[in-house]
């Protein structure tokens, strides 16, 4: 008797909570093979980057950021029409972040060459360049994790 009362509660808590994460528009992630199944839309990891897929179809290419890529498949899988705009900024913030964050790698690695060969005054301006492209890099990933909150 106590087993089977205490297995309804559980139910019941677990509905409840399955309840509110629909409400907040927020499925339970599911590990599959390559990626995380979140309702019809497939998460696969591409190296650095995630590709959404809805229906074995390629929707969204090249995401960098694990929230976005979860905010993003859950907003499409729960309600797709309702959420293009929201889906389409965080996308957009995504790829800010990706391109500031690619320019910072390619300021550090051509510092570092600058360094070595003893081009100081060189060194110095890709200093700043880095320095910028470091902010801006930051700057783009707050903003696209605020969207995914």
């Amino acid at each position: 008797m106590n087993n089977r009362h205490l297995q309804k509660k559980l139910d019941s808590v677990i509905s409840n909570v399955q309840k509110k994460l629909f409400e907040a528009k927020t499925l339970i992630p599911v590990k599959i093979d390559g990626g995380v199944q979140i309702g019809n839309v497939t998460v696969i990891n591409r190296d650095t980057f995630k590709d959404l897929y809805q229906y074995d179809e390629l929707i969204y290419k090249g995401i960098s950021l694990n929230k976005v890529a979860i905010k993003m498949a859950n907003l499409l899988a729960i309600s797709p029409m309702h959420s293009q705009i929201e889906i389409k900024e965080l996308y957009r913030a995504d790829q800010q972040f990706g391109q500031a964050l690619e320019d910072y790698q390619i300021f550090r690695i051509r510092y570092r060459q600058l360094i070595e060969s003893n081009n100081n005054n060189k060194a110095d301006i890709m200093l700043a360049r880095l320095c910028y492209s470091k902010d801006r890099a930051n700057y783009y990933k707050n903003q696209a994790l605020r969207l995914a909150l």
